[in-house]
C-alpha cells in the first residue's frame, strides 16, 4: 500500500531485500510457491527507484532473476558494544567451561532454515577431540523443545539483548553458524566485533567478510563435510585460532555503523538527483523497506 501511494503520488522510493522468503519456504513445506514469492518480491522491489541489498553477492544472484536498479549497502555493527572486552568468565564457569576449554556458539533464531543439525554435527566432532568442548545457543525458536530434549549437554541461554548479547558472545571462542538462507546475517559480523573465529559457508555476510585462514573459515557451500573440516582445522591449530580471532576483529572495526550511514544516505541522495527537480527538492523520500 506504501509503494502504490508513493508511486501515486511520484514520491521517490527506496526499498530494502532483507529476507529471502523464497527460499525459506521450502523449510516450511512450501517449497512449491518459491517461484511465485520470487515473482512477487521482483515485482514489488522493480516499483522502486532504488533496492538496496547487503552484498555483492546477493546483487548478483537478484540481477541474474531480473531485479533492477540494485545498490550494495552493507550491514554495520556497533564495535563499542560487540568487543572482546565484554568476556566474562564468571558466565564461561556457568556454562561449565574451563579457562582453555573452546566453547562454541550460534546466536539466531532456532528454526529449520537455519541448518541448526549441522551446527549440532560440528559440535559432536569437536567434542570426541577435544571433550571439554561446550555448544551455547542463543536464542529461541520452534526447535527449541525438540533440540533441548535431544542434547542435554547442550547450553541454550535463550533469548539475549544489549549488554547480555555482547557478554555471551565475547565469553565464547568460535561461532558456527551453518545457515545458508541469509542475505546478510548480523551476528556474524558482531562474531567478529566480539573476537570469536568464524566458521561458516561461503555465503551472504561470512562470503563477503571472510577470507579463509586469515579472519575466519570458510565451507564450500552445501558441504557439510568441509563445514565440519573448516571448525577441526581451527581446533587442531591453537596459534592459527588466535590469529584468526584478532584479524577478525580488525575486519569488524572497519564497519562501523558510521561508514554504513554515510553509504546509505549516498545512495538516497542519488535517487532524489535521477527524479524531475522539482520533485526531489521538494518532497520527502519514503523507505518501505
Amino acid at each position: 500500500s506504501a509503494l502504490q501511494l508513493a508511486r501515486k503520488m511520484r514520491i521517490p522510493i527506496s526499498t530494502d531485500f532483507r529476507t529471502n522468503f523464497h527460499a525459506y519456504s521450502s523449510h516450511y513445506g512450501i517449497g512449491w510457491l518459491s517461484g511465485a514469492i520470487l515473482s512477487y518480491m521482483r515485482k514489488f522491489h522493480n516499483a522502486a527507484d532504488v533496492t538496496m541489498v547487503p552484498t555483492q553477492q546477493l546483487a548478483d544472484l537478484l540481477q541474474s532473476t531480473r531485479f533492477e536498479r540494485l545498490k550494495v549497502v552493507p550491514r554495520g555493527v556497533d564495535t563499542t558494544l560487540f568487543s572482546p572486552s565484554k568476556r566474562k568468565q564468571s558466565l564461561r564457569e556457568s556454562w561449565h567451561a574451563g579457562p582453555n576449554d573452546i566453547v562454541m556458539l550460534y546466536v539466531g533464531r532456532l528454526a529449520a532454515e537455519k541448518n541448526l543439525n549441522q551446527v549440532i554435527q560440528t559440535y559432536l566432532m569437536a567434542k570426541v577431540a577435544l571433550p571439554g568442548t561446550q555448544l551455547v545457543l542463543v536464542g529461541d525458536g520452534p526447535l527449541r523443545q525438540e533440540l533441548q530434549e535431544a542434547h542435554k549437554d547442550v547450553v541454550f541461554a535463550g533469548f539475549q539483548t544489549g549488554e547480555s548479547l555482547a557478554n555471551h558472545y565475547a565469553s565464547a571462542d568460535m561461532f558456527v553458524f551453518a545457515s545458508q538462507t541469509e542475505t546478510f546475517g548480523n551476528v556474524t559480523l558482531e562474531a567478529m566485533a566480539s573476537g570469536l573465529a568464524v566458521v561458516a559457508f561461503d555465503h551472504a555476510a561470512a562470503g563477503e567478510l571472510i577470507k579463509s585462514g586469515i579472519n575466519g573459515m570458510l565451507a564450500s557451500h552445501d558441504s557439510g563435510v568441509h563445514f565440519e573440516m573448516a571448525a577441526q582445522a581451527l581446533l587442531n591449530n591453537p596459534e592459527l585460532m588466535r590469529y584468526v580471532r584478532q584479524q577478525a576483529v580488525s575486519t569488524a572495526l572497519d564497519m562501523g555503523w558510521d561508514k554504513i550511514v554515510q553509504k546509505t544516505e549516498s545512495v538516497l541522495q542519488d535517487v532524489l538527483q535521477q527524479r524531475e527537480q522539482v520533485f526531489a527538492s521538494a518532497a520527502p523520500l519514503v523507505n518501505v523497506g
